[in-house]
């Protein structure tokens, strides 16, 4: 735990302020209020902290569904591939992209030089859908888990 993190009265809580990480073990669920999500900068700081303090060991498989309003389907995608760079610690490889055009949903497969892999997909929300994330890091130690709703 960093100094910046702080035990919550509820056992197994650790408190950073804008976001929770439910400790399990080596199971991290990340709860990151939802107003905070459309820029994805509370969850990539949880997650980064995680990194830092060895919680997961080294990252090792990025899985990403997100849905988002359909006029940024690209835009997510390289978004979740940025966060990935910044988590596994070094530029991606190889990118093979699926759903080009369709207007629906984009899914991205990555591959870094260094063994790590990330499967992103990102589909529209429709009319009345909610912007949502469904995030997985696995590392050689332990995972990180979030899921919830995102405002855009």
């Amino acid at each position: 735990m960093t100094a910046s993190g702080r035990r919550n009265a509820r056992p197994g809580v650790v408190d950073w302020g804008a976001a929770m990480c439910y400790l399990s073990s080596n199971r991290f669920t990340l709860g990151v209020p939802d107003m905070v999500v459309a820029d994805l900068s509370a969850l990539s700081e949880v997650v980064q902290e995680a990194i830092v303090e060895e919680r997961l060991g080294q990252p090792q498989f990025l899985r990403c569904l997100a849905q988002v309003p359909a006029d940024r389907l690209g835009d997510a995608i390289d978004e979740w591939i940025a966060l990935g760079e910044a988590w596994f610690g070094s530029s991606v490889a190889t990118r093979h992209r699926l759903g080009e055009g369709s207007g629906v949903y984009l899914t991205e497969m990555a591959k870094w030089e260094t063994g790590q892999a990330a499967l992103i997909t990102v589909s529209s929300t429709g009319s009345n859908g909610a912007p949502a994330i469904d995030l997985m890091l696995i590392g050689s130690r332990g995972t990180i888990y979030h899921e919830g709703s995102a405002h855009a």
